[in-house]
């Protein structure tokens, strides 16, 4: 065996002592989380449908009805995905925020039209399955109110909280009707905004309706517009859901939610630009899809 061979084999396990060891994994801070609820149409619109008289009260529609997407007994479904954080957040160093006696924080759902929130939360890809979408209210983008999860840091899982008053998100489009008052017939329309167009929304935030629900439920009170010149709201019908979400009930084990908790401050510049970029890229996927 050679000198220097040697040398190496001598020396070689104080090479590997010296080296430094590898860095442990770290535990990422924050997750995307899916949130769906799954359900059925609980009513018939057909039935649902009342036109406004010029005293101010309302009658049932009773002439024949064109064809809606959701019948009773569809099966439908509510869906967005979300960032939110992880024990790792909280543990962290840099973290200047409440640490909550009970592991317990409360991070409030908003959609981008929100404004005045924290980062987490964001639900830039709210959906309906069917032809239901969120639309433009006059340039602002849909809101989502009344909806909490609750991230329990000692078990890491997470479930939904709701305000007194429910879940509201808004503002929403449907394909729906137009009442001919001349004739008293109604037409299908693309759209629940002011005269059958979307634009109606979209510009000038006339027409659309708001969607809101619980744990086990949802549904909405929709605008029934006249046709022409001079469009006016000539009616409603409402559309109902029934079904569960995903992420189960905070506190149903012990029979209804809670005000314990923590709420979750703002994360740091260096999550926040991550959260921002894909928060755009969950809006891009959404519109491609369409």
């Amino acid at each position: 065996m050679s000198p220097s061979l040697r040398f190496g084999i001598m020396f070689a396990p104080v090479l590997v002592a010296a080296l430094p060891a590898p860095a442990a994994a770290q535990a990422p801070q924050y997750r995307e989380i899916p949130v769906t609820f799954t359900g059925t149409v609980t009513n018939d619109v057909t039935n649902s449908i009342l036109i406004r008289q010029p005293d101010g009260s309302s009658v049932p529609f009773t002439g024949p009805v064109p064809d809606y997407p959701y019948k009773k007994g569809d099966q439908v479904s509510i869906s967005f995905n979300t960032i939110l954080p992880t024990k790792a957040y909280y543990d962290d160093p840099g973290y200047s925020g409440q640490i909550a006696a009970d592991g317990l924080y409360r991070i409030n759902v908003f959609g981008p039209g929100n404004t005045g929130t924290d980062f987490f939360g964001v639900a830039p890809d709210f959906d309906v399955s069917g032809p239901m979408t969120p639309t433009s209210n006059a340039g602002q983008e849909l809101a989502v109110n009344g909806m909490t999860i609750v991230y329990d840091a000692n078990a890491d899982s997470y479930s939904l909280d709701f305000s007194n008053t429910g879940w509201v998100a808004s503002l929403m489009d449907a394909p729906g009707f137009l009442y001919d008052p001349a004739f008293g017939t109604l037409s299908a329309s693309r759209s629940t905004c002011l005269g059958g167009s979307p634009g109606s929304c979209t510009l000038f935030g006339d027409g659309g309706f708001t969607l809101t629900g619980g744990a086990t439920s949802a549904g909405a009170a929709i605008p029934l517009y006249t046709s022409g010149a001079g469009s006016y709201v000539a009616g409603l019908y409402n559309l109902l859901f029934s079904g569960s979400w995903s992420l189960p009930t905070f506190g149903s084990s012990t029979g209804g939610g809670s005000t314990g908790g923590t709420e979750v401050p703002e994360p740091g510049m260096a999550l926040l630009f991550g959260i921002g970029a894909w928060a755009i890229v969950a809006r891009q996927r959404k519109h491609r899809a369409r």
